[in-house]
């Protein structure tokens, strides 16, 4: 890959590097937090054998039940390791205006299908400080993100002449996502720090984008609360990196929570 010695140049210069007698953090330290993520939610999927739905046209799902989730962290003078996971649940009730397939169970067109949609995201992400000042640095971030969609749904039919009949199903969904791009970090004295990335993948005709921003402000030398941004879209047509599955996804957000530093 092209990109190969690109990334070994950027690890060789990161690990090379020298820490000043001003390096900025002065050495290492943990942040456990708890947060709580409420994004936005909205896409469409379809496997061919399987289900095909879209989750604001056949489904009308809207936020429903925020869950509180867990951050961990260690940050050095050269490198930053990120990990988190939140939960956030959807509803749904709609009467659909076309074929709605959850898990090879067909809701016909003018059945109201009533839904759940459950989204568990989890987060490994390691920055390389490759460019250091005193307060600030340059990074490179890789990873390794997860998309959990669970999927439930329950369709009423109302024929004409016949009782109502009723049909329901689920599907999980598991959608693994490499990490790659860059950041940017300010350590604004010892009550305020900052962080901003955009990571980003294309293969074969799929993309991704990840970009957000997180801001901790620490009344307390051990105590601090969080607030953060965050966007993301996952654009996977058909036959681009299968043959017969399209996803389409967006989820964007703000979250808030609360961080113990040590």
């Amino acid at each position: 890959m092209r990109l190969t010695p690109f990334l070994v140049l950027l690890s060789v210069t990161a690990l090379a590097a020298q820490d000043g007698p001003r390096s900025n953090p002065p050495g290492g330290h943990w942040e456990f937090g708890v947060i709580r993520q409420a994004p936005d939610f909205s896409g469409s999927y379809s496997k061919v054998g399987g289900s095909s739905y879209d989750t604001d046209k056949d489904l009308g799902l809207g936020k429903d039940t925020t869950g509180i989730g867990a951050l961990i962290e260690y940050e050095g003078r050269r490198f930053l390791l990120h990990m988190a996971t939140y939960g956030q649940d959807y509803i749904g009730d709609k009467v659909t205006s076309q074929d709605v397939v959850i898990n090879n169970t067909t809701y016909s067109g003018g059945t109201e299908v009533k839904s759940q949609v459950k989204l568990r995201n989890y987060e490994l992400d390691w920055t390389i400080k490759v460019w250091r000042w005193d307060m600030a640095y340059l990074g490179l971030d890789l990873g390794f993100n997860a998309w959990n969609l669970k999927v439930a749904a329950q369709g009423v039919g109302t024929a004409p002449g016949y009782p109502p009949q009723y049909r329901s199903d689920s599907a999980a969904v598991t959608v693994p996502i490499p990490q790659l791009g860059g950041s940017f970090g300010a350590h604004l004295g010892k009550r305020a720090d900052f962080r901003a990335y955009y990571n980003w993948l294309s293969r074969s005709g799929a993309k991704y984008h990840r970009e957000g921003a997180d801001v901790r402000f620490y009344p307390l030398d051990w105590l601090g609360l969080r607030v953060n941004y965050e966007s993301e879209g996952f654009n996977v047509p058909e036959g681009s990196i299968d043959t017969s599955t399209a996803l389409h996804i967006n989820k964007n957000g703000v979250g808030f929570g609360a961080v113990a530093r040590f």
